[in-house]
């Protein structure tokens, strides 16, 4: 923490931080269309006059980015959403940093993320990953009545997509999510749009790799397709912003289902993570999971990252209280991916299903195994060597079991923004509340 700087304060820098990317996207972006246009240029006449049409082409990319910076406008009018109480502002954005260029493939990734969550044209990826989720659960849940009150968590559940469609279908569908890029955005589609198709993005229109034809550059959507007002009165709808395991960590025996899809891999340690879902899971609850093992801190040096294969993580379950019921490897599915694309990166992908059998508490099994190792150290039979007079070979010692070491879970840089819950049940609109408490250090994000 910077000295003399609050918590509270460091998560508004972050967030003002956050906002003043998001405010810069059609300038950066021109400025990258800018370089494409005068390399062209440069180019002696003989060259150019070969492809008569790409100026024209660049003149429609520029005003493909005015009409995507209509949306990222909306998007800045609603940044009172997360702003804390008793944080001076205005005096935040009076000073503006550098321009950080994650940051700033961040606010192009939330576009694509538009594009897959709340368009027709993604709904092909939504089916890869979401349906199977959907699928297993309506099998359980055969009908609207059945599904009254049962409560689903979705923990990193970006634009919000699949919590909205489970809440559709007459689910209590609860989202978690901690990147202020995917909360306001999804913020503004489901608090701030009146109708179905009220905005037009040009999710790829920056890229000029790997383009089959002129025209998929400017593959053109219309968010959102649903109208997200449209919900039983038996559903519950709640977003809850900030880090998964500070949010759930003391949950216990809460929740009937919890529904990871391209979420556990982002956790420092994804063991931690198992053994939340497993607390804040009822006993004969459900864990429905989908997507590979990216594991996203695993290049980044200061960051702890555990990573298991698909094989070693299974035999963990039965430890964290799980019984494996299903297990399907190898389903394809795409990430935000352009359908007509000459580069596409296809996700290998695990789904599995498992059922909380029993509780399980994981420190008391661990001081037990400590325990057990301790007593078998005291009371273990002297071996041969121990009666020869001869002094025992130096390595003698190292054959003695050594007690395993707890690892400590790290935090993404920054913890959480505020519990922010808001259930949509009767509401003419799906809302979640705004209001952001104090948190522990300024949130970094993952996604």
């Amino acid at each position: 923490m910077e000295t003399g700087k609050s918590e509270e304060l460091l998560e508004a820098e972050h967030y003002v931080d956050v906002i003043q990317h998001i405010q810069r996207y059609a300038t950066h972006t021109l400025i990258k269309i800018a370089k494409v246009d005068s390399d062209f240029r440069r180019m002696h006449p003989k060259y150019k006059t070969l492809v008569p049409s790409f100026h024209d082409k660049i003149r429609r990319i520029r005003e493909c980015i005015a009409v995507n910076q209509l949306f990222i406008r909306r998007i800045v009018e609603e940044k009172g959403a997360f702003m804390q109480p008793g944080i001076d502002y205005d005096s935040l954005f009076a000073r503006e940093g550098p321009v950080n260029e994650e940051r700033m493939s961040k606010i192009r990734s939330t576009l694509r993320q538009c594009y897959r969550d709340w368009s027709v044209e993604g709904a092909a990826e939504r089916e890869q990953c979401y349906g199977p989720i959907i699928r297993e659960l309506t099998r359980r849940y055969p009908t609207v009545e059945s599904r009254a009150g049962v409560k689903v968590c979705c923990p990193g559940s970006g634009l919000g997509r699949l919590v909205w469609d489970l809440a559709h279908l007459g689910f209590t569908a609860q989202g978690n999510e901690f990147s202020y890029f995917m909360l306001l955005t999804s913020y503004v589609i489901l608090n701030c749009l009146e109708r179905p198709g009220e905005y037009t993005i040009y999710p790829f229109v920056d890229d000029c790799k790997n383009v089959l034809r002129t025209e998929d550059q400017f593959l053109a959507v219309r968010i959102p397709d649903v109208d997200v007002r449209d919900l039983p009165e038996t559903a519950g709808f709640s977003m809850v912003a900030g880090d998964f395991l500070e949010m759930y960590g003391s949950q216990r025996n809460e929740w009937d289902v919890v529904a990871t899809c391209f979420f556990i891999d982002t956790a420092n340690n994804i063991l931690h993570y198992l053994e939340v879902i497993s607390r804040m899971l009822k006993v004969g609850g459900v864990w429905i999971n989908f997507g590979p093992l990216l594991y996203h801190f695993s290049e980044m040096d200061r960051e702890m990252s555990i990573e298991l294969t698909w094989e070693e993580l299974r035999s963990t379950f039965s430890t964290f209280g799980f019984h494996l019921e299903r297990e399907e490897t190898g389903l394809p599915a795409t990430y935000t991916a352009h359908p007509f694309s000459m580069l596409k990166q296809t996700y290998s992908n695990v789904f599995s299903v498992c059922v909380k059998e029993r509780d399980v508490d994981l420190d008391a099994l661990y001081a037990e195994m400590q325990q057990k190792q301790q007593h078998s150290r005291q009371f273990a039979p002297r071996s041969p060597s121990a009666a020869s007079p001869s002094p025992a070979p130096a390595t003698a010692a190292a054959a003695a079991p050594s007690q395993p070491q707890q690892q400590q879970q790290t935090s993404n840089a920054a913890s959480s923004y505020a519990a922010v819950a808001a259930t949509v049940t009767t509401a003419p609109a799906p809302q979640f509340s705004a209001a952001a408490a104090a948190s522990t250090s300024p949130m970094t994000d993952a996604h």
